[in-house]
């Protein structure tokens, strides 16, 4: 099959918006560009993404803007998008409430570090976070996964966000966070990391990081 000329502009972090897309094509086998900047190069390009904000797709030359967008676009390429029109709708949803877990420690990702940073995150860890993991576990319920009897981009993004606490991404919020408030979603996480194509991406990472 052929594919269209893609590449994925984002911070040259493993993690964030732009990485489920990243997942999701590498898992299809789609080929794509990488583009990795750092901070201060973001900051010298910022005013010629779409929104001054990235990630970007381009796709045949044309850049897009906005991650639920782009996520869904790249998992129907890499078949990790359902086909069925309500279980879209489905995997739509979940997207959507992965944005708004991204969106809510936003703030206090601009602020200096201090007093009210670490106020903020410790509200967050007190208040937000343990409704939405609960309103997020309920919907996972029993299931392996969020949508259907395999794993989709709606199981990736979750996993991307989650897996961020674990790694200590952002101070002030306990690294045990999700498997303290919401073991289901931790084991869901531990599903998702367990996919060959998953595991393989990682390892990369870390080889490339340490060459």
């Amino acid at each position: 099959m052929t594919h269209p000329d893609l590449a994925i502009t984002y911070f040259d972090v493993d993690g964030g918006r732009g990485e489920a897309a990243r997942l999701a094509l590498f898992i299809g086998g789609i080929p794509f560009k990488d583009d990795r900047l750092a901070f201060p190069e973001f900051g010298a390009r910022k005013s010629s993404f779409p929104y001054g904000k990235i990630p970007t797709l381009t796709v045949d030359g044309v850049e897009i803007a906005e991650s639920v967008g782009i996520n869904r676009y790249v998992a129907t390429l890499a078949g990790l998008y359902p086909a069925d029109p309500i279980e879209g709708l489905r995997c739509d949803e979940i997207l959507s409430v992965a944005e708004d877990m991204s969106n809510l420690i936003g703030p206090s990702m601009r602020m200096p570090d201090g007093e009210a940073k670490q106020a903020a995150r410790e509200a967050l860890v007190a208040n937000d976070y343990p409704r939405v993991f609960a309103q997020l576990a309920r919907r996972l319920g029993d299931n392996q996964w969020f949508v259907g009897e395999t794993m989709t981009i709606a199981d990736i993004r979750v996993f991307v966000f989650l897996r961020a606490f674990a790694f200590g991404a952002f101070d002030h919020i306990p690294t045990d966070l999700v498997p303290r408030l919401a073991p289901t979603l931790a084991a869901h996480s531990e599903r998702v990391l367990a996919h060959p194509k998953i595991r393989e991406y990682y390892a990369a990472r870390a080889a490339a990081r340490h060459s």
